[in-house]
């Protein structure tokens, strides 16, 4: 899925931000489209997988760096065509400031790819549920941001993000006969990733 977004939003040319790029999959896939691409985590031991990877590829269009989230704030506003952060945002205090410092990089046109907690999701609610109660999954403990889809519409909206794409996906792990019981991809899927343009 986040392979054929790549392809659709990212062209030839563009200057596109990798916000917690991990291992650099998705760096790579937008420096395949063409794109000059920055990459940033907060990880030295993932900066340093990625950029054995990007030797063995002999591709430098891509220059990673280890930085946190936060940095982006004091980088140059209308830097990119495209943002990318995936599996980043939930970690992050607050959503909103965190979405519109993401905006503020964008030239007027441009398109973030975000991925998302869904907290609509049956599972997600019984998770946050359990965490509660008895402190599990642990994970919980480094959750900060979770989002409904029209929640998140709203926040993309007040950081002058038009909303074109949005995408359920991730099964709960759970068995599928069950999982399929929560409903359609919205009560189910525990994440979605979204589509912003920059207004302009």
């Amino acid at each position: 899925m986040w392979r054929d977004l790549i392809a659709h939003y990212v062209s030839p040319g563009d200057q596109v931000l990798d916000a917690g790029c991990g291992s650099g999959v998705f760096s790579f896939e937008a420096a395949a489209r063409g794109a000059s691409v920055q990459a940033i985590d907060g990880s030295a031991e993932m900066i340093a997988i990625a950029r054995r990877r990007q030797d063995e590829l002999g591709d430098a269009s891509v220059e990673f760096r280890v930085g946190l989230i936060e940095e982006l704030r004091t980088w140059p506003a209308a830097s990119f065509d495209v943002v990318m952060a995936s599996s980043v945002v939930e970690y992050l205090p607050d959503l909103a400031s965190e979405i519109a410092s993401f905006s503020r990089l964008l030239r007027p046109g441009g398109h973030l790819i975000v991925s998302v907690p869904n907290a609509a999701s049956l599972y997600r609610r019984a998770e946050r549920a359990l965490y509660r109660l008895i402190g599990w999954p642990r994970y919980y403990a480094h959750v900060r941001s979770i989002a409904t889809p029209s929640v998140f519409r709203s926040i993309m909206a007040g950081a002058g993000l038009e909303t074109l794409d949005l995408r359920f996906y991730a099964d709960p792990p759970i068995p599928l006969t069950a999982a399929r019981m929560m409903g359609g991809s919205a009560a189910r899927k525990t994440l979605f990733v979204a589509v912003g343009r920059k207004a302009g």
